[in-house]
């Protein structure tokens, strides 16, 4: 029995275009790593690349699986140490956050000088993951990129911690500002981007050159752009006082009716959903009873359904939704977590986009 992920590449061309309409004249990158967070990085780039102006990726095997579908600059996002020449002989736009990386960059370009590197400089301005912290540390890289004419530096970049809280954004704004104010002194490159907003910190900081974009390109105000749908393939009724699911861990308290759902923990639903989640069946919520490795089962005591009725655990269903961000809040995690849990097994549909995507077309 399929499961099906549909993804509307109309909706996150809008969610796109609404945030270019408060950017004005700055720079839009997509990010699209981790297979654009599980919906499908081939198609959703070739629909949205007439629209933006970077695309983010986060490995060499992700850059190359993007570079074929886009026209735009490509930039990696972590650090990266081995393929350097290949990567740069492609095109694609380096992150440059320890001096490690960077002399390891450097010993690339001095043997191939007819190679552009180019690079990002990463700041450390709070999240305390990758990027430089001390201005001594940048001195040092300057020193380096301006000894090697074919290292380019294109742009300088931080990530907020906490982008939706306004204070700690705002420190590290700050932050970020200071590092600016030293290095726009230095760098003398037409056309250096400062990037730092992300989705949850794009109300907050709407400044600089460029805003990089996840998320948000698919759940803008709840504007959500992919629904999951499964099928019920069997029934069972079930006394007072019977357990359901592994490990005796739903009990019965009256008599009642479960349908099995052919979605399980394999698809990517979390076990933690269980008494805490719903579906949708017709219209109407039904509780989330058990979850196996191929199935799960729920509570249809009161709901009209039959066998291979649809089954909405994201999406609409009649007047009712659930949004992703229900199904983290159930499982006590982030909505990342679960779009990027969601196994090949389930079946990608894509609807709508532009002339480049494949429209309707089923892969």
């Amino acid at each position: 029995m399929k499961n099906e992920l549909t993804i509307d590449l109309n909706i996150i061309r809008d969610n796109i275009k609404n945030y270019k309409i408060e950017l004005g004249e700055k720079k839009f990158c997509a990010v699209v790593k981790a297979d654009s967070y599980g919906l499908g990085a081939k198609k959703i780039c070739e629909a949205i690349d007439d629209i933006v102006d970077y695309f983010a990726v986060s490995s060499r095997r992700e850059f190359f699986e993007v570079k074929r579908h886009v026209s735009k600059p490509i930039i990696l996002l972590t650090p990266i140490y081995k393929n350097i020449t290949i990567l740069a002989m492609r095109g694609c736009e380096f992150c440059v956050s320890n001096i490690f990386e960077l002399k390891t960059i450097e010993r690339f370009a001095k043997r191939n000088k007819n190679i552009f590197y180019k690079i990002h400089l990463a700041l450390n301005t709070g999240m305390n993951r990758f990027g430089f912290s001390k201005f001594k540390e940048i001195d040092e890289l300057l020193n380096i990129v301006q000894k090697t004419q074919n290292i380019v530096i294109c742009g300088i970049f931080s990530h907020f911690c906490v982008g939706n809280n306004k204070i700690i954004a705002e420190n590290q704004i700050k932050i970020f500002e200071n590092f600016k104010k030293n290095l726009i002194t230095k760098i003398n490159v037409d056309g250096l981007l400062f990037h730092i907003s992300n989705t949850a910190g794009f109300e907050n900081c709407k400044k600089f050159d460029m805003i990089r974009i996840g998320l948000g390109m698919f759940l803008k105000h709840n504007k959500q752009s992919f629904s999951l749908t499964s099928k019920i393939i069997e029934f069972q009724k079930i006394k007072a006082g019977e357990t359901v699911g592994y490990g005796l861990g739903f009990l019965a308290q009256n008599n009642m009716k479960v349908a099995i759902v052919s979605i399980g923990y394999a698809d990517g639903i979390f076990r933690k959903i269980v008494t805490n989640g719903y579906v949708l069946i017709n219209g109407k919520f039904s509780k989330i009873l058990a979850v196996c490795m191929d199935s799960m089962i729920v509570d249809v005591t009161d709901i009209n359904c039959s066998y291979l009725d649809d089954v909405v655990l994201i999406g609409k269903s009649g007047e009712n939704q659930i949004f992703v961000c229900d199904v983290a809040r159930w499982c006590d995690t982030i909505e990342y977590e679960i779009m990027t849990s969601l196994s090949k097994r389930i079946k990608r549909v894509y609807i709508g986009g532009n002339i480049n995507a494949n429209n309707h077309r089923k892969i």
